[in-house]
């Protein structure tokens, strides 16, 4: 039988809330997939194409789609955080059964 992914949210968030693991934490709890599209704009045929086998190659994939052509000197740091914090949740919609932490996510970016 298929569990929710909002249960198996809801339970990691609490298992990282009691651990005091804020880096595992999701930022935006609540965050539709409509929010979603709003904050990356891009739109539901955009997002699917970037969608990977992975939580990991489908947060590379929207980084490149949102900045398909970065300077050579171009870092993760001169990303907006909400960006981040969004692709990360996306990924966690996109790729339920995949338990990779946000951590792993990040660095991927």
């Amino acid at each position: 039988r298929r569990i929710d992914s909002k249960v198996i949210q809801h339970f990691n968030e609490t298992t990282n809330i009691s651990r005091n693991d804020k880096e595992n934490t999701i930022f935006h709890q609540d965050t539709s997939p409509v929010d979603i599209m709003r904050i990356l704009n891009m739109n539901k045929d955009q997002l699917k194409i970037c969608n990977k086998k992975s939580s990991t190659a489908t947060a590379r994939s929207v980084i490149k789609f949102i900045f398909p052509h970065p300077d050579s000197n171009f870092g993760y740091s001169q990303v907006d955080k909400i960006i981040i914090d969004t692709i990360i949740q996306y990924t966690k919609f996109s790729n339920p059964n995949d338990d990779t932490s946000d951590a792993k996510i990040r660095r991927a970016i």
